[in-house]
């Protein structure tokens, strides 16, 4: 046989080879998962409470759903359970938040040894059982099961079970880990895993977690974001699934107050910035939509009853969702009620000529508990309000279109929003108009020294003109392009 001949006989043989293993990889992925160092190392950890802290996209989840399986077959690499079958509980926030670990676990689990009734579906979780779960049913994992719950069930429904493993899916308020920890207390002695990036969001949230990683009662393993995070062993080649570039446009995307937070998992964000750094003297502008711009009308409100916390911002988008003008803002510095709150918002439209009925987009805060001296403020009481003002039932408002979305917080909705606000900034495609136009007698001072002087403080006055402007924000990148689509309300064209 030439050498050419043996060559290509090789490369064959290869190649079969390789299919073979592909093939297998997918009738038994669990058994082909390759890990990068520090995924390996905190599989190794031997404690009964571990945080998994980093940045993103450091694999945190696929750890998880790898703790839950192994637990439940008994085929833990490094940490045995005493004997099969064990209860595990996988907790999260909710079913939407939770959605990528399921996936990852429905992706590894070894379908013929659980349950043929149990089923998953992208967003809508595990089906089969009106408490989801996943039994084993042969196997070495055979009776075990993996429950699930979410935070936002409460304690309750966590309480009376005991488990080998509660995984944590995020950390949940200090009561529900409370619950948790007397969950794996005898008779099992189990264990608890937790994955967790700080963010803007929950970084105030969670200190009695970092307490606890500061005292030694949870051990605390913390990988960065870097090429050695992101890069599997045990392959004949290593390959990262992020390239160096890559891993830098992430952190670039992000803000310069929450890129320690992302790239590290730092605890808390840096503090001598100011959120919204990307809005200068360039976006504070006369330069008023023009006539004849078919615009898209939003008002976007933040709930108070401290005195000048109650606001309100007008914002224009043209058609197209290529450029936003922050238009005027309605509020008083003094305590409201919500029929005067609704007689400011009136006031700012009629200031370029409009109404209600000019209006495409409402959207506001979840409802403000209120305090002692006066009383909550929501949406629903801004209807009634407006209401009152127009001398028109609140029912006939909405049949006419006049509907105030409550704006969805994720748990990421502080820092998403001031990303999206500094995009609109970066690109020059959002302007704030001046206060006193020699036409319109708008502009938005107040919201010009929010961007200006807003650090974080959750009690700065500042914040509320934010959240205003992020909400706003928020929904049109949500929902612009499909309102348009639709053309369900049409727009207003500048005169």
């Amino acid at each position: 046989m030439s050498p050419a001949a043996e060559d290509l006989e090789g490369i064959d043989a290869f190649a079969v080879e390789l299919d073979e293993q592909l093939r297998e990889a997918v009738r038994s992925p669990l058994d082909h998962i390759m890990l990068t160092e520090p995924q390996d190392t905190f599989l190794q950890l031997q404690h009964r409470e571990c945080l998994l802290r980093g940045g993103n996209k450091i694999g945190k989840s696929l750890l998880l759903a790898l703790h839950a399986i192994h637990t439940a077959r008994g085929s833990h690499p490094y940490r045995q359970v005493a004997s099969v079958p064990v209860r595990v509980l996988v907790v999260g926030e909710s079913w939407e938040q939770m959605d990528g670990l399921l996936e990852l676990l429905w992706e590894l689990l070894p379908k013929h040894e659980i349950d043929p009734k149990v089923n998953y579906s992208q967003g809508a979780g595990f089906s089969g059982y009106k408490r989801p779960h996943i039994k084993f049913i042969r196997g070495p994992g055979k009776g075990s099961v993996i429950y699930f719950a979410t935070y936002k069930q409460g304690a309750k429904r966590i309480a009376g079970g005991k488990y080998h493993l509660i995984i944590l899916d995020e950390p949940p308020p200090d009561k529900v880990y409370g619950e948790c920890l007397g969950r794996i207390g005898s008779p099992y002695f189990g264990d608890l895993r937790v994955n967790f990036t700080p963010t803007l969001d929950t970084h105030s949230e969670v200190e009695y977690l970092q307490k606890r990683v500061e005292t030694g009662q949870c051990k605390e393993h913390q990988v960065s974001l870097n090429v050695n995070s992101v890069t599997p062993r045990g392959a004949l080649i290593d390959i990262p699934w992020l390239s160096p570039e890559k891993i830098e446009a992430v952190l670039d995307s992000y803000l310069a107050v929450e890129r320690p937070m992302r790239e590290h998992g730092a605890w808390e964000p840096i503090r001598r910035g100011r959120y919204i750094d990307a809005f200068d003297e360039r976006h504070w502008s006369t330069d008023y939509p023009p006539a004849g711009l078919n615009l898209v009308l939003m008002v976007a409100i933040d709930h108070g009853v401290k005195t000048g916390r109650q606001y309100a911002v007008l914002l224009a988008c043209t058609e197209d969702g290529e450029r936003i003008w922050f238009l005027d803002e309605a509020w008083q510095d003094k305590r409201t009620s919500s029929r005067q709150d609704a007689k400011n918002v009136i006031k700012m439209l009629a200031r370029h000529g409009w109404t209600w009925r000019d209006v495409n987009m409402w959207v506001g805060d979840r409802a403000h508990g209120g305090d002692r001296y006066a009383s909550a403020k929501s949406n629903a009481d801004l209807m009634q309000g407006l209401s009152r003002e127009l001398k028109m039932d609140a029912s006939q408002l909405i049949a006419l279109g006049l509907q105030i979305d409550t704006i969805y917080k994720a748990r990421q909705s502080v820092s998403r929003g001031c990303r999206l606000l500094n995009d609109t900034f970066i690109e020059n495609q959002a302007l704030v108009m001046k206060e006193h136009h020699p036409v319109r007698g708008a502009g938005c001072p107040e919201l010009r020294k929010a961007f200006l002087t807003w650090m974080g403080g959750k009690q700065d006055p500042a914040k509320d003109r934010v959240d205003a402007a992020r909400y706003g924000v928020m929904t049109l990148v949500d929902q612009l392009v499909l309102y348009i689509n639709r053309k369900q309300r049409g727009v207003v064209r500048m005169r």
